[in-house]
């Protein structure tokens, strides 16, 4: 029994062709703020803890990256919804996708269709934008 969970992270969920350094996601960012003509932004904080203890620096906490972001569209019906960047522990300088937030447990009729179109414009925005940008690979 399909119960739409996939369907939700499927939609919901917008991986890169490949990682994203942090000018280029504002280069993406721009593009995705032209095409849906509405304003995106987000925040990154990388955070990392080290200390000296016993004669040696030591690390106290693992390196991480907290992210939020948010799309905002300017026209009726003047929407907005909150996102996640997606990224890889074991390499935190690239970026390598977006992540729309869901609800746990939900399906995508718990969803107005206005949103779950805005993610399908979203996710269109981010094919063009790397259609257009094949230089952004740096990997």
């Amino acid at each position: 029994m399909d119960s739409g969970l996939e369907t939700i992270t499927d939609e919901a969920t917008m991986p890169f062709p490949w990682g994203l350094t942090i000018r280029q996601l504002r280069d993406l960012t721009d593009h995705i703020s032209k095409k849906l003509q509405g304003t995106t932004s987000y925040r990154i904080v990388y955070s990392r803890k080290a200390g000296y203890e016993d004669g040696y620096v030591g690390f106290l906490s693992e390196e991480r990256i907290d992210t939020y972001g948010k799309i905002n569209l300017s026209n009726p019906p003047f929407l907005f919804d909150e996102f996640n960047l997606i990224y890889k522990k074991s390499d935190l300088t690239l970026i390598r996708g977006i992540q729309f937030q869901t609800k746990p447990n939900a399906s995508i009729k718990d969803y107005r269709p206005e949103i779950v179109q805005m993610w399908k414009d979203t996710k269109k925005a981010i094919e063009d934008y790397f259609d257009e940008n094949p230089e952004s690979n740096r990997e």
